[in-house]
Order: structure tokens, then C-alpha cells, then sequence
């Protein structure tokens, strides 16, 4: 009761990691006995006016991290009582399944004063690809120079700072990739996009939820015109425009209105029908089809469906769902042109939560009810599994969550690199359009070169007929 017994020094790095499994390795670390009754051991009460702030930085810099990179927090302790804090204390964090432990001394802070330090923390693999590999919050310790714990807190983490792999700039000469939402009305189209902006605004430090997309909730769809949410306004690096129109319906959508909208040549702000029944808006579109490519030609387009279309196994016609049918089939309709067209559009299940309730709280987990309905949206578009993804999305929450933050940065993520797919075959197509016209080019220069030399040849002939002595020959 009289002596602390001590194992590692401030000076040495902390257990290693599983250390149950290599108890030996104990052994190798100093051990050092410290009475209990020492002056420089830090008072409880003196404690109660100490204050400490975490500050997420990712890097020294302030800037975005990318997932894999060296994190960096800023401690500030700020003194609020009329004595010192003790000499040489030290920032622990602990290890997790992503960060590795570290420390950082932190020196005497004078009465009425603060103090920052910086703790720099490798994660444990530098080659983190996915979202889910982040842990969502880090647990840190204030001790004492002998080993006395003065306080336990922990730091939250968000995805908007982990977002710098999302900064995007296209390879061609276009400004921005153009993500196209599609789909029925009510399925989560204008709450995903305000997602999505919620999670980047992570990016600055802010929890709060962007609600820059009217949503339409019980009520009919409140979208009515073709609109575009300019991600790169907000965010510079992030070169992308994510487009909305109105619900697809085969009474509200026309096949030479999505060709036109895919082809980036229907006009922002074009109104519902307005191509159909207005004159001078046809006439507008006539010049407008014209154009060979435009800067608003989308990259990806994104299917949203309703996640109770797909919680029977079977298209079976029942009472009171044909609609449903029609309009699902629809859907896949538009899905399969688009892919001819050479696309690869994303399906989303939207308003997931209402079918897998655990979904709102664990959005990362695995669902046996959501991998269910993946599965069969795959088999009804006949695509690969990872071309499906479901979405929760913010409605009534007020701040962000890790988890559905986590889920919104693997789709957009996934998204971009959809668009980069498009762009790069888009490059090559020209590329090989481009030889072939090279080739043909010089295939005619060539049999021009011939046709001149045989000419040339023949009239060189007849030039020299006349100087032949032969009369057989000059007959």
C-alpha cells in the first residue's frame, strides 16, 4: 500500500501489441518502484480545474488525410487553478484494430495558462483501401510521469476528414464528372444527395446535416426539374456535380428525354414535360442535339429503387400491384439501355432502414435481410453484386454518425471511380478512332503517292517514245 509498482517508462513506447500472447516479452521492459507518497504526484482536487481539448487534425498540416496516412491530434490543457500542473506528464493513445499507441509529453503548465502538443499516430497498414477498415473513435489517457492515471477521454472521429481520397479532377479536358440520380418518386433521392453533402461537411469540422435537396418524405416528389448540386462550390477538390430530375415513370419520362439528359444536352433547370408540350423549348433542344459532346455529358448514373419492391422473390401480379410491377420493370428497362449505351449504372436500394430497422444504428454491419434484397436487385438487372448498394440517409437526425457518414463515403467513392472507368474508356475509344483515322489516312496518301508515280511513269514513257530509232517501236 505503500509503493507503486510500475512496468515501462514514459521514455519507452507502451505494451506491445497482444502482449497476452508474448508474455515474456514483459520481461524486456524496465520496472521501477515509486513510493505512493511523492510531492510531484498530481492531487485529485487540483485536477477538477484542469481542462483538455482534442483536436482531430489528420495531419500537422490541418488538411484531409486519406485513409492510411499518419493522423496527428492536438491536446490543449488549459490550467485553471492558482498552481502549476506537475512536471512531465504524457498523452496516451491507445491501439486500435486501425491506429497504433503512441504519446507525447506534455510540460508544466503555469496557473491561468495552456499548453498544445501534437500527437503524431501511424496507423498499423499503410495499404487501407476501404471506409469500414476506420475505427470510429480513439481513446486517450492522461498519466503521470510514475504511471498515475489522471484522466481518461475519448475523441471522435469523423469520415469527412479521412475524404481526401475522394478529390477527383478528370483526365480529359472537362470540368467536372456528372453523376446522375434516376428513379422513382419516394425512394431517397434528394435525402441521399443531402447525405452525402453532410458527410463531406466533415471536412470542416461540422457535424450538422445539409439540407441543400427539398425532400419530398411522405408526400408526392417535391423535385419537378432537372437540378444540379455542385460539389466542388463547397468543396474545390472534389470535382463533381451530382444531378437530380424528376421521379422516372413511363407516364413522366420519355426515352428522348433520358437520351438527351445522358447525352448532357436537356438544359439545367428543364422543367417536367416542358420538352413534350413546349414549342419553343423543342426548338431550343433541336440546336442543342447538334453538338457532338457537351461538358454536362454524365459519367455515372445512379438507380435508386425502393427496398420494398424487392422483399418478394417473385414479379407475381397481385392485387393492387400492377402499378408497381409496371414501373419496376420500367426501371430495369431504362437500366438495360443505359448499359448498352456503355455505361454502368449503380443500383441503390433506397429507404433501406424501413426494411432492415438495424440498419439506422449499424450501417456498416452486415445484414442477412439487406445481402438478401442485394442478391435479388442483382439477379432482376442481371449485374454483378458490387454494383448494388443500399443507402440510409439523414431525415430527422440533427448531427452526423459515424456509420451512415462511413456508408455514404463507400458509395460516392465507388461512384467516382465508375466515372473514372467511363472517362478512361471514352479516352481510349478516341484514341483507337484517332489511328484508324490515321491509318486511313495514310492508306490514301500512300495509294495517292502510287496513282502519281504511275502517272509520272507513264508520261516519262511517251516523253521518250519519239527518241526511239526503232519505227516498230515508235508505231
Amino acid at each position: 500500500g505503500k509503493y507503486r509498482l510500475s512496468v515501462g517508462s514514459p521514455n519507452q513506447s507502451v505494451l506491445p501489441r497482444r502482449w497476452h500472447e508474448q508474455p515474456m516479452a514483459l520481461l524486456n521492459l524496465p520496472l521501477k518502484v515509486v513510493p505512493l507518497d511523492c510531492d510531484f504526484l498530481p492531487r485529485t482536487s487540483q485536477w477538477r480545474d484542469i481542462s483538455l481539448e482534442v483536436f482531430h487534425l489528420c495531419k500537422e498540416s490541418a488538411e484531409w488525410s486519406t485513409l492510411g496516412d499518419r493522423d496527428s491530434f492536438l491536446v490543449r490543457v488549459s490550467n485553471a487553478s492558482d498552481t502549476a500542473t506537475t512536471p512531465r506528464q504524457y498523452i496516451l493513445l491507445e491501439e486500435n484494430d486501425y491506429l497504433r499507441a503512441a504519446q507525447v509529453p506534455i510540460d508544466p503548465t503555469p496557473p491561468g495558462g495552456s499548453h498544445e502538443v501534437v500527437l503524431n499516430v501511424e496507423p498499423w497498414e499503410t495499404e487501407v483501401t476501404q471506409i469500414r477498415q476506420l475505427c470510429s473513435s480513439v481513446r486517450l489517457t492522461l498519466v503521470s510521469s510514475v504511471g498515475q492515471i489522471s484522466r481518461k477521454f475519448s475523441v471522435e472521429l469523423s469520415v469527412g476528414s479521412y475524404s481526401q481520397g475522394l478529390n477527383v479532377k478528370p483526365l480529359s479536358s472537362i470540368p467536372h464528372y456528372n453523376l446522375l440520380l434516376l428513379g422513382p418518386s419516394g425512394c431517397g433521392k434528394s435525402s441521399f444527395i443531402n447525405t452525402i453533402l453532410s458527410m463531406l461537411n466533415g471536412r470542416r469540422g461540422l457535424r450538422s446535416i445539409v439540407t441543400a435537396a427539398e425532400m419530398g418524405g411522405p408526400t408526392p416528389s417535391s423535385t419537378k426539374r432537372l437540378q444540379r448540386y455542385c460539389i466542388s462550390e463547397l468543396h474545390p477538390e472534389i470535382n463533381v456535380n451530382i444531378w437530380e430530375c424528376w421521379p422516372l415513370t413511363r407516364k413522366a419520362f420519355s426515352i428522348e428525354e433520358l437520351e438527351l439528359m445522358v447525352e448532357g444536352k436537356m438544359p439545367q433547370n428543364c422543367k417536367m414535360g416542358q420538352s413534350m408540350h413546349d414549342t419553343a423549348f423543342r426548338e431550343t433542344l433541336e440546336k442543342v442535339k447538334a453538338r457532338k459532346t457537351t461538358k454536362t455529358q454524365m459519367h455515372g448514373i445512379l438507380i435508386f429503387v425502393c427496398a420494398e419492391s424487392f422483399q418478394h422473390h417473385s414479379d407475381d401480379v397481385t392485387d393492387g400491384q400492377s402499378d408497381d410491377i409496371s414501373e419496376k420493370q420500367y426501371l430495369r428497362d431504362v437500366f438495360q439501355r443505359l448499359s448498352g449505351k456503355g455505361y454502368k449504372p449503380i443500383v441503390i436500394i433506397g429507404k433501406s432502414d424501413e426494411v432492415c430497422r438495424a440498419l439506422r444504428g449499424k450501417a456498416m454491419e452486415q445484414h442477412t435481410e439487406m445481402e438478401q434484397l442485394r442478391r435479388r436487385a442483382a439477379t432482376y438487372f442481371d449485374v454483378s453484386l458490387s454494383r448494388v448498394h443500399y443507402a440510409v440517409n439523414y431525415t430527422e437526425e440533427r448531427e452526423t454518425t459515424f456509420d451512415m457518414d462511413s456508408l455514404a463515403y463507400q458509395t460516392l467513392d465507388y461512384s467516382i471511380q465508375v466515372c473514372q472507368q467511363f472517362e478512361a474508356a471514352q479516352l481510349d475509344e478516341r484514341a483507337r478512332k484517332l489511328v484508324e483515322k490515321k491509318k486511313k489516312r495514310r492508306s490514301c496518301w500512300l495509294a495517292y503517292a502510287v496513282a502519281v508515280g504511275t502517272v509520272a511513269l507513264v508520261a516519262l514513257i511517251i516523253a521518250l517514245l519519239p527518241l526511239t530509232e526503232s519505227p516498230r517501236i515508235r508505231n
